[in-house]
């Protein structure tokens, strides 16, 4: 029960930042709110590079990366639509291996720093943190 309500939470928590990254990849139009779409990823990208002092590059790389996932998340979303479970699976599989393309990026102190953030973000989602090494 505990393990199941673990994986929902986890899928609440990676859907909604998948919702936000998919309205990233979409152009604004007029009818849209001036709030949506691009806010949650640039404040979460500003946090990384305020909390792990990125550097221009790092920035620049963890920025293609998160693009990169955003498009790999929104064709699994189209392929898989009828198989929740399948989704599920594969959304946790690409969040552990986003976060060790980015711990690849990172110095020794910044992987400390970063394992520390993925802990705050498990505890806050109410999901146990495993570590990505």
């Amino acid at each position: 029960m505990k393990y199941r309500i673990i994986i929902y939470a986890l899928i609440l928590s990676l859907g909604t930042f998948v919702m936000s990254s998919l309205s990233y990849a979409q152009k604004q139009d007029s009818s849209r709110s001036p709030h949506s779409g691009l806010r949650p990823q640039k404040d979460f990208m500003e946090k990384l590079k305020k909390d792990l002092n990125l550097t221009d590059d790092q920035t620049i790389k963890i920025q293609k990366i998160f693009d990169d996932q955003h498009q790999e998340m929104a064709q699994m979303n189209d392929s898989t639509k009828t198989d929740r479970k399948a989704m599920r699976e594969k959304m946790e599989q690409q969040r552990k291996q986003t976060n060790e393309k980015i711990s690849a990026l990172l110095t020794d102190e910044q992987k400390v720093k970063f394992e520390e953030m993925q802990k705050q973000q498990a505890k806050h989602f109410g999901r146990k943190h495993k570590s990505t090494e």
